[in-house]
């Protein structure tokens, strides 16, 4: 038995015969109430009726009555407007903070044993998804309503991450989408130590060389610690740059190259290109997250962010190692990857803080015209015949994959709740 089988219940009303309070009053449900996945309350807005009273507020939920005290509730002024407490064992009779009692009901013998031996027998599965059986009789509205709201929670989730660190630089949104994209530029290996550099280095101080990609580059490589032991002319010419812009900005201690991941990297992935291609962007437009929001189309986006590396990167993938084909500019995958991952979460986040919901559908629509993701969480849905169509349907389905059925969190999902209510 868990809290989010007795939500379920609750939220779906799954009674076998009506409520009733541990002091015998009649319960009776005009409206269970919002669940609520934040902190708070189980479930907002409920409106019942307590023997003659009827009450509006919120309800919470718990395996048994004396969890109210183990998660200290009792001293939480945020569940003052409990007017309802459900739980599946009664054992305690619990107050709120100013100590007035709660209406209590005890619901382990108004349940279904039928549903809730289905429910432990389908958690007790083997497979990853369990809801794989099923799927080919879950309607295609029913799927991609779920998708729908997959992709909605995993952008609120990515934006309220940018929020926060735009909160942390005093809303300067510029410097958040500098940060947003530099650690982005780490991709999965690098990403904390790419993060680093924008902490180390603030985006005003590139803003006044923007005009000269050597010194965007000798502060870029110098931070990241790849200028210490020059191996050829450019690289020196870096380090005597990086020398005199650090001491006049007063820059802290920079990295040292052993911060960087290498090891099974095809040379076009180095850190040493990242770093190059990040200089190109931030050479090439001073405001990147003015152009986000300006931009009207993929393509636009494409084609402003697919810079050219400066001349020495053309030839070389590391300092003092020559390219011997191919082209360090930013690739396809990479600049979907940054869409994905940096430009959409910026529009949403800033389209919560602004009310304005034009940049969230800009977010969207860049999503749907990107193709699908190709990914280990991705393939388990494409096994199961539900490819994704476009990153839209992927973001949806990664979500879906580490929130919910990885964590047996079905009765949350869409899918979930479909196959309990048939």
């Amino acid at each position: 038995m868990n809290e989010a089988f007795l939500h379920f219940i609750w939220k779906f009303q799954k009674f076998t015969s009506e409520l009733v309070t541990s002091q015998g009053e009649r319960v009776r449900i005009f409206y269970q109430g919002n669940h609520n996945h934040d902190a708070g309350p189980d479930f907002l807005e409920a409106r019942i009726k307590i023997g003659e009273l009827e009450w509006n507020g919120q309800v919470e939920i718990h395996l048994m009555s004396s969890d109210w005290i183990h998660h200290n509730h009792s001293s939480d002024s945020g569940y003052n407007t409990v007017v309802l407490h459900v739980v599946w064992e009664h054992d305690k009779e619990i107050s709120r903070e100013d100590g007035s009692g709660i209406p209590t009901v005890e619901i382990k013998n108004l349940v279904d044993l039928n549903l809730v031996t289905e429910y432990k027998s389908y958690l007790a599965q083997p497979n990853d998804i369990l809801c794989q059986a099923h799927l080919p009789s879950i309607s295609d509205l029913t799927w991609i309503s779920n998708l729908d709201r997959m992709l909605s929670k995993r952008l609120e989730d990515k934006s309220q991450r940018n929020l926060s660190l735009a909160k942390i630089l005093n809303d300067d949104w510029e410097e958040t989408a500098y940060r947003v994209l530099g650690r982005n530029f780490g991709f999965s290996l690098n990403s904390e130590t790419f993060q680093q550099i924008t902490e180390i280095l603030p985006l005003k101080f590139l803003s006044k060389h923007s005009s000269s990609h050597e010194q965007i580059e000798a502060l870029i490589f110098g931070v990241g610690g790849f200028l210490e032991e020059p191996l050829d002319d450019y690289q020196e010419m870096l380090k005597t740059e990086f020398v005199f812009l650090k001491k006049k900005y007063d820059l802290k201690d920079n990295l040292h190259r052993t911060h960087w991941r290498f090891g099974k990297m095809r040379p076009s992935n180095f850190p040493s290109v990242r770093l190059a291609q990040f200089s190109a962007i931030l050479h090439a437009h001073q405001k990147l997250f003015s152009l986000f929001c300006e931009v009207s189309s993929i393509k636009e986006l494409k084609n402003k962010l697919t810079v050219t590396p400066s001349p020495y990167w053309h030839e070389h993938y590391d300092f003092g190692k020559k390219l011997k084909k191919g082209s360090n500019a930013l690739g396809k995958s990479s600049f979907e990857n940054l869409t994905i991952n940096s430009v959409a979460p910026l529009l949403a986040a800033y389209s919560i803080y602004t009310d304005q919901q034009s940049l969230m559908d800009k977010a969207i629509n860049l999503l749907e015209s990107l193709p699908a993701e190709s990914n280990r969480h991705t393939a388990k849905w494409t096994n199961l015949n539900r490819p994704a169509k476009s990153a839209f349907d992927s973001q949806g389905q990664i979500t879906l994959y580490q929130d919910f059925c990885s964590k047996k969190n079905c009765l949350n999902c869409g899918i979930g709740s479909w196959i309990f209510n048939k």
